[in-house]
This record gives C-alpha cells, structure tokens and sequence, in this order.
C-alpha cells in the first residue's frame, strides 16, 4: 500500500503491526515510478498486475540463487533447471550472498567439528 500522509502511514502500520497483518506502507511519491497502483479512498493499492510482476521478479532471484547454491557446492542441493537473470548486477549480488552463506555455513560446521559435535 502506499499513501501521502505520514500520519496515515503510522496509522496503518501499527494496525497492521497490532492484528499481525503483513504488508508495506511506502510513501507513494517514492515508489509511484516503479509500482503501480490504484487509489481506493486515501490509500493506493498496488494492482494485482504490478503484485504479479515483483512476485515474479523475486521467483526469478530465490530460483537463481538456488542454482547458485548447487554450482558454487558442486551438489544437486534444489531440482531446478537453468535460470537465466538479464541484470548483471543482480546476478553478482546473488551470487556474492551465496558465495557468503556458503563460507558462513562452512565455518559454523568447523566451529561444531572443533567442539567435538556433529553437523
């Protein structure tokens, strides 16, 4: 959701907060050139196509860096097929995060291995 006042905003958040509602509040001057959505009363509500397209934008990542895992492992860790990102920089974010996640998941089994514990 995105709206125009700040005071909506903190309204809204701390409802969503208080009945354990997950959703985003942003500004919508901020995000109006890149989401798009559709004004309801005082809010604006991010279209269903607008939704559709991030989800799948964040698909295409999670599944990238799955593949990621199983090339940076040398294991078949995710049955996935290839999955082509156009953004290169995305891709070496993913890519260093994975590299990342890998080395911290290294040390912590070390760290057992040392303290005579199995992982």
């Amino acid at each position: 959701m995105a709206v125009e006042d700040a005071s909506y905003k903190k309204a809204l958040e701390a409802l969503a907060k208080k009945r354990g509602w997950s959703f985003k509040v942003e500004y919508y001057d901020r995000v109006k050139d890149y989401v798009k959505y559709r004004k309801m009363d005082e809010l604006f509500v991010e279209t269903p196509e607008s939704c559709l397209v991030s989800c799948m934008r964040v698909w295409t990542a999670l599944k990238y860096a799955c593949n990621a895992l199983n090339r940076q492992t040398d294991k078949s860790l995710f049955d996935l097929k290839g999955v082509r990102l156009k953004d290169d920089a995305i891709k070496e974010l993913i890519d260093e995060a994975v590299e990342k996640v890998i080395e911290s998941a290294s040390g912590d089994r070390d760290d057992e291995e040392e303290r005579g514990g199995d992982c």
